[in-house]
């Protein structure tokens, strides 16, 4: 239910940010990128989001799926800025290498949403996720609170 409510919160933080001139136009655009479609968490949150598009007419979404290749992740952006998306939202790793199509997605002027994994280096417009050092941290403290009760 967690995922779920990330993925939707993705669509909705992406349609928000998504320029007034997007929004205006009579269908916004959203691409979807992600590193690899092979993990059934993956595969929900793309399938998640396309639900929620489809109940929305204006709203049509394209997704890319890297198949596990950074390159083809980069090419998959490329490819659609130039089929005119008005924004992205992206789950894809290791996002540190990818300055060049985020560089082009900047000169774009496309609002981007990263979903589960933040952005090392560049600038995005929104994040949905986990700070996992905060999950660990509460979950260390957690343990030792319980070990500490166990000793009594």
């Amino acid at each position: 239910m967690k995922r779920l409510l990330c993925c939707l919160f993705a669509i909705a933080g992406l349609v928000a940010v998504v320029p007034r001139a997007a929004a205006q136009a009579k269908e916004t655009r959203i691409g979807i990128v992600t590193l690899q479609m092979k993990a059934p968490y993956f595969i929900a949150m793309v399938r998640a989001l396309e639900a929620e598009a489809a109940k929305r007419p204006s709203v049509k979404v394209m997704v890319a799926d890297g198949g596990g290749d950074v390159a083809k992740v980069s090419s998959d952006i490329e490819d659609l800025l130039a089929e005119g998306v008005d924004g992205l939202i992206m789950n894809i790793s290791p996002l540190e290498a990818l300055p060049g199509p985020m560089a082009a997605i900047k000169k774009a002027g496309k609002p981007v949403v990263l979903v589960n994994r933040k952005l090392k280096g560049g600038e995005y417009d929104a994040w949905v996720g986990v700070d996992n050092y905060v999950t660990g941290t509460g979950v260390g403290e957690s343990i030792v609170k319980h070990m500490a009760r166990a000793r009594c």
